[in-house]
């Protein structure tokens, strides 16, 4: 299933009206075998998104069950808890990409393409077991530095 734009921002407008009730939410990764840590402001990055995707609906991509599926394959951590959440999330809702060429780079992992998936691995769960696509916002280089909570190497 493909979402419209419109479909997609108010399902983004939801979602960050259901959060402001007190939940903040990051996501952390680890790179270069976890010696750098980044952690992003996920609430601050959907209310970004929320106010963004309709003035810039180029930003919103559709993802069809066959890129689904490689960002499927692309983690291997799966518990049975991930695919029973899973089982509960909105699939309109779409997943948070950074890509674009400086932090691509940056954040590109060996074996893995120049892009970081930043939230909506659940939904990814859903739509691959489901044969469904997906849609993605790509944050700018200026939004994600903007979201960065921390960047720390470890020695």
């Amino acid at each position: 299933m493909i979402f419209t734009p419109e479909q997609s921002a108010a399902a983004l407008n939801a979602s960050v009206a259901r959060q402001e009730a007190g939940n903040f939410e990051v996501y952390t990764h680890l790179f270069d075998m976890g010696s750098h840590e980044v952690t992003w402001d996920i609430h601050g990055i959907k209310h970004t998104m929320a106010r963004r995707a309709a003035l810039h609906p180029e930003r919103m991509v559709d993802l069809p069950p066959a890129a689904v599926a490689m960002f499927y394959g692309m983690r291997t951590e799966w518990d049975d808890g991930d695919h029973l959440y899973a089982m509960g999330v909105d699939l309109a809702n779409p997943i948070i990409i950074i890509d674009h060429p400086s932090n691509g780079r940056r954040f590109a992992e060996p074996g893995f393409p120049p892009f970081l998936i930043i939230d909506g691995w659940h939904r990814i769960i859903r739509a691959f077991g489901e044969g469904k696509g997906l849609r993605g916002f790509i944050l700018t280089e200026e939004e994600e530095r903007l979201h960065r909570r921390q960047d720390v190497i470890m020695v």
